[in-house]
């Protein structure tokens, strides 16, 4: 894992981050480890992924009651080569896809914008307003019907998409008795793209595809 940020106050109004992000994963889905007597070692291929990010936010005080914070999130997600992945329809492979090592393969590419409204209400109160979409790349598949600890992390392939969510939110804050105390109301509404879970009898021994 690789982040390099950069900060730039502009004023006492204004104020940039400017970062990236590089990560590369190693993935062994269905490698488990443990007592001998109890579970059984299957190691199988890894497989490798490049995740990237390149991130700007800006943060201006418009007026002396009302701060916006705003900014942009573009992540790229790459396949690795060094195993296979098998491509269905409808729940048919349709082919097998032999990615050589190192080469890249699918690339995932997503914005993710992102905006904040704080109004400063009175001297104890204020009020935030957002919106933010997040990507995430690295997915946990749970199954809680097994006895043995099967939780797998597995990334995207070429049937399995990024998890997307849209997010808008508000809350209200306010303080009590010279800030000693703080009340908070907040609610949110997500839409989420793309959950990732096992299909009903699924092979977990083997890495999804």
């Amino acid at each position: 894992n690789l982040k390099q940020e950069f900060q730039y106050f502009q004023s006492t109004k204004s104020s940039w981050r400017v970062g990236l992000n590089l990560i590369h994963h190693e993935l062994a889905p269905s490698r488990f480890e443990g007592d001998a007597e109890v579970f059984n070692s299957l190691n199988t291929v890894s497989r490798k992924s490049l995740e990237n990010a390149l991130y700007a936010n800006h943060v201006y005080k418009l007026t002396n009651r009302l701060n916006i914070d705003y900014g942009l999130r573009l992540s790229v997600y790459s396949i690795l080569g060094g195993d296979t992945y098998n491509v269905y329809q409808n729940g048919e492979k349709t082919e097998s896809i032999v990615l050589s090592k190192n080469k890249i393969g699918k690339t995932f590419v997503n914005p993710e914008p992102r905006i904040a409204l704080n109004a400063q209400l009175t001297e104890n109160s204020s009020f935030k307003v957002g919106y933010a979409r997040n990507t995430q790349n690295l997915h946990l598949l749970s199954n809680s019907t097994s006895g043995s600890p099967t939780d797998a992390w597995i990334g995207n392939s070429y049937n399995i998409k990024p998890e997307i969510s849209n997010q808008v939110s508000g809350g209200y804050f306010r303080n009590f008795r010279d800030n000693e105390y703080e009340m908070s109301v907040e609610t949110y509404y997500k839409k989420m793209q793309h959950q990732v879970d096992y299909k009903n009898g699924a092979d977990i021994q083997t890495a999804p595809d």
